[in-house]
């Protein structure tokens, strides 16, 4: 920075040079001692008025750098603390299937987003997927994956994840061969169930 500073100066020292002789050979041509003292006089005020507006603009600029680092700060503070608790939903759901209470029943996947629909924040919709692979009547796998879906949201709301404001368990019946959904809405400290599909 301090070397670019010392070659402006130099290529400004020979610049005011160069206007400064073509103005002395501009007025012994011409005889015109008028264009040469314009020409001095307006060489200084463009520089001073070029380094205040060079100024100006360096501070602006390091006013908007400052102001995008603060937000990008801000933004990935959020973003840490939402990945954080969006992890800590997943553990807490992981956690309750490697208790093996659900029995013929495998974990494909969870998804834990955040609930768009809704004017709070650090507020989820957790998306669990489950498989059912024993074989069973269709009522019989209705009356088992309700009962584990009630009881996996009970027990959630239990360990008082209220961040959750929706759930829905999707079971894929491999021996029926079907899908099946159960939605629940987290209200007044538990969960009810909202909607059934597949039945």
């Amino acid at each position: 920075m301090k070397g670019a500073t010392i070659r402006m100066k130099k290529i400004l020292k020979w610049g005011l040079i160069v206007i400064i002789g073509l103005g002395v050979i501009g007025s012994l041509a011409g005889g015109d001692d008028e264009g040469q003292n314009a020409t001095e006089t307006v060489a200084p005020t463009t520089q001073k008025e070029e380094k205040n507006i060079s100024q100006e603009e360096s501070k602006e600029s390091h006013k908007k750098v400052e102001s995008i680092k603060q937000e990008t700060e801000e933004n990935t503070d959020k973003q840490i603390e939402e990945v954080s608790r969006k992890s800590e939903i997943e553990t807490a759901v992981r956690n309750e299937f490697s208790n093996g209470d659900y029995l013929n029943v495998k974990l494909s996947k969870i998804t834990i987003n955040e609930n768009l629909g809704t004017e709070a924040s650090d507020d989820y919709i957790a998306l669990i997927y489950l498989k059912f692979d024993v074989k069973n009547t269709r009522k019989t796998g209705n009356n088992v994956m309700r009962m584990y879906s009630d009881d996996l949201v009970a027990k959630l709301a239990n360990q008082g994840i209220a961040d959750i404001s929706e759930s829905a368990i999707f079971w894929e019946d491999e021996y029926n061969e079907r899908d099946v959904k159960y939605a629940y809405e987290y209200k007044n400290g538990g969960f009810y169930i909202m909607d059934i599909a597949g039945e």
